[in-house]
């Protein structure tokens, strides 16, 4: 009876340690935010107008799908997932080839009138320059423009990481959005803008840039995964303001990791 009761009572002890362990891991997850989740959610703080946005995916290609066969699947498997017209005056695609490397491009309009740019680069061994078939590292790149809400990008993220699944694509996130305001931003007005949007993720701000035509800032948070390293210090989120006397507008760009 002893014995049953000592089993049972490290059962129940088990239990609790996984599912005190199982919360942490998870609340460390929700912790950190989708790139382009959080960038839709400084926009938003910014107060500014859409003008408009791009997020780029970006991975490397492991060399058994290499070939062009499974090369051509993928671009057909990325067209079908978000669904890029064919045969529109934006449309192309096309290959190059010299003694270093080999390039696959395909370009064109989804269903939603976003432009998408697919990139692929394959580079040549140096001593085995001129050998046909044989590739030292490969890697490919998807921009596309035009996504005005959160949502529309999140339904674009999953479409291609599925895709991207198939051929054990890790795509590292980059994303970007411009707006503006109506007339000239003063100083004050434009610190006032960064405090609300570095606020809403606790974030520190890492630089200033200071120029002629041009009022930018880094910073740093914990909140997103991803970073780069500016002078040694962690950066993360870029913003950048530029006034325009032509239009008499303050343009605003929002950039994760940076503005590309």
């Amino acid at each position: 009876m002893k014995k049953g009761f000592f089993y049972f009572f490290l059962g129940i002890l088990a239990a609790v340690i996984l599912f005190a362990l199982g919360g942490c891991l998870f609340g460390r997850h929700d912790e950190l935010h989708l790139p382009e989740v959080t960038l839709f959610e400084l926009f938003k703080s910014s107060g500014a107008e859409f003008v408009s946005s791009e997020v780029i995916f970006q991975g490397k290609l492991d060399t058994k799908y290499q070939n062009e066969d499974d090369l051509n699947k993928l671009v057909e498997g990325l067209t079908e997932s978000l669904e890029i017209t064919e045969n529109c005056e934006n449309e192309c695609e096309s290959v190059k080839e010299s003694d270093f490397v080999k390039v696959m491009e395909k370009s064109g309009k989804t269903s939603e009138d976003e432009m998408v740019n697919i990139i692929i680069e394959l580079k040549k061994p140096f001593e085995l320059k001129n050998a046909g078939g044989v590739f030292e590292e490969g890697v490919i790149g998807l921009s596309i423009s035009g996504s005005s809400t959160c949502d529309r990008v999140q339904e674009i993220r999953r479409n291609i990481e599925a895709v991207f699944a198939c051929y054990k694509i890790k795509p590292e996130v980059k994303c970007t959005v411009t707006g503006f305001f109506d007339g000239k931003l003063d100083s004050k007005e434009m610190n006032k803008v960064c405090r609300n949007m570095l606020g809403t993720l606790d974030a520190r701000k890492v630089r200033d840039i200071n120029g002629k035509n041009l009022v930018g800032v880094s910073a740093y948070s914990p909140a997103i995964g991803s970073f780069i390293e500016i002078d040694g210090d962690r950066s993360n989120i870029q913003l950048n303001f530029r006034y325009s006397a032509y239009e008499d507008k303050t343009f605003i760009w929002i950039g994760i990791p940076a503005i590309f």
